[in-house]
């Protein structure tokens, strides 16, 4: 069984994943789900999956849908994301994998969609095994990977702030299962498909969470989690550069008056 889990906040996006679940052509699944939003439960109630209801930062939700779930896969998604109708089937066949990479594909027309469609498939094809870099995430883990993952985390992150760390969980997991494994399957099919910013100025805000976030774990071991050197990837074709820099401009410009301007750690 593949255990399909994320935290829901506004729930913009919520009936396009469940209805992706619904439409899968693999349904050996469960759907455990960290909610803070009430007007969202009779949706998540009706479809059958478990709700968890409590408000708390991205990190500590993985770790409550991980204790709760119970399948040998789990595969972390956010309120953004939905699936083809194959991707479970495809991902099911994964049975000796430790870790995925799977590509995504953001949907939308505007002139922003685009520019992040160019910056990730960028990502995912400079991605290579071994690297330490960060500009591409795996979502779907066996169990006993994800769990160590998640042990290393807590035993390094003061409690205090646990519940503060509102992104940047996929990174922080990532690098902690990669100590110890190191089978990383790379899924060229985008399997999953995502709802981006509809704007530069929701670029910046989301950008500028990421920077309260780096904010927040200076002092620990994660301190350069987002460190240009770790985000950095091969631009490659000229065209488009203009582009891409543009939108690391208003990455860069948010993420650090989130970092400098959003006050104290605590």
């Amino acid at each position: 069984m593949i255990s399909i889990e994320l935290s829901v906040v506004s729930g913009r996006y919520l009936d396009e994943l469940l209805e992706s679940l619904r439409a899968q052509t693999f349904q050996d699944y469960e759907l455990v789900i960290v909610n803070s939003n009430p007007e969202c439960t009779d949706k998540i109630k009706e479809f059958g999956g478990n709700e968890i209801f409590r408000n708390t930062g991205k990190l500590e939700a993985r770790k409550i849908a991980h204790e709760t779930s119970k399948g040998e896969f789990e595969l972390l998604l956010e309120e953004t994301r939905f699936l083809s109708p194959d991707a479970l089937q495809n991902l099911s066949s994964l049975e000796n994998a430790q870790i995925a990479i799977i590509n995504e594909l953001e949907v939308g027309d505007k002139l922003i969609n685009r520019i992040n469609r160019i910056d990730a498939q960028l990502g995912f094809e400079n991605w290579k095994e071994g690297a330490d870099t960060l500009f591409v995430l795996p979502r779907y883990f066996r169990r006993d990977v994800l769990d160590f993952a998640l042990s290393a985390a807590y035993s390094k992150i003061p409690s205090d702030i646990v519940s503060k760390i509102v992104s940047s969980d996929l990174e922080i997991i990532y690098l902690e299962a990669s100590h110890r494994y190191k089978n990383i399957t790379k899924v060229r099919e985008s399997l999953i498909y995502k709802y981006g910013e509809r704007s530069f100025r929701e670029s910046f805000r989301k950008y500028y969470r990421y920077g309260r976030t780096q904010r927040v774990l200076s002092g620990t071991v994660y301190n350069d989690l987002l460190t240009l050197g770790k985000r950095r990837r091969r631009i490659g074709k000229i065209r488009y550069i203009p582009a891409v820099l543009a939108i690391y401009g208003v990455r860069g410009t948010a993420f650090f008056m989130g970092f400098y301007l959003s006050g104290s750690r605590g």
